[in-house]
């Protein structure tokens, strides 16, 4: 018998933080057109809500899109009122809930109580090393845990150089032999003309794959989600019961 398929399950994520600006609002408005053309599901992490007001996420399905926030792991009171002061303002914006948030995952886990009483679902690391891409992480109170597979741009003296480097989906389709999940972190700060048409044509090559069902193209807190299903514990049954 043949074994079932493994489909991989991306999460693209879009970081705004440090981002503001012309250049940052263009690139945002040219993502969100790739997006909506393709039917592709994002988180959009967040400094500042207010920097974000320009960019029109009506575009986008209400559904198929949620938002992140920037964080540090200070002080459990101020950490609560910086969440407060925050979610309200993403609220009121974009009439949507924070459903995960960006930073030091090590100091976040600390955390996870006061996270998940916001309902924060996810941690996104903010690490770029070796240890990128491993596979998510189970963290106190049910959060999960999210590193980076793919950041875009990538190296940007070998992508200016080498075409061939650009981002592409081949790593990801290799990753379906261990279904782990793949994140994509495009940070619109270090994104150039070139290396924007680079990142749209990644989007569109994982468009593909997805209708080619090579792929699953899924948003961070449906992914979280599912990983808790998959880890519930079952509670076993007696063999007494079972005799019986």
């Amino acid at each position: 018998m043949d074994s079932p398929h493994i489909l991989t399950d991306v999460s693209l994520a879009i970081n705004l933080t440090n981002s503001a600006g012309t250049p940052g609002t263009a690139g945002a408005q040219a993502l969100l057109a790739h997006l909506q053309r393709f039917d592709l599901p994002s988180i959009w992490m967040l400094d500042d809500p207010a920097e974000a007001k320009t960019i029109d996420f009506r575009k986008l399905a209400q559904d198929d899109f949620e938002l992140a926030l920037a964080v540090s792991a200070r002080t459990p009171q101020r950490l609560r009122s910086e969440l407060v002061t925050r979610q309200n303002q993403v609220r009121t914006t974009f009439g949507k809930e924070v459903s995960a948030v960006l930073g030091d995952a090590q100091a976040l886990r600390s955390r996870a109580a006061l996270l998940a009483d916001f309902g924060i679902r996810a941690v996104i690391s903010d690490a770029r090393d070796s240890t990128a891409g491993k596979p998510p992480r189970l963290l106190p109170c049910g959060l999960w845990q999210f590193d980076t597979a793919l950041s875009v741009p990538q190296s940007r003296g070998l992508w200016s150089v080498l075409p061939g480097r650009r981002p592409n989906v081949k790593p990801l389709l290799a990753a379906a032999l261990a279904g782990t999940p793949q994140m994509i972190v495009i940070d619109l700060a270090q994104l150039r003309a070139r290396e924007l048409q680079g990142c749209l044509s990644l989007l569109s090559e994982i468009a593909a794959a997805r209708r080619e069902q090579q792929v699953r193209v899924t948003k961070v807190s449906d992914l979280a989600d599912a990983l808790s299903s998959r880890n519930v514990v079952k509670p076993q049954r007696s063999i007494l019961r079972r005799a019986a």
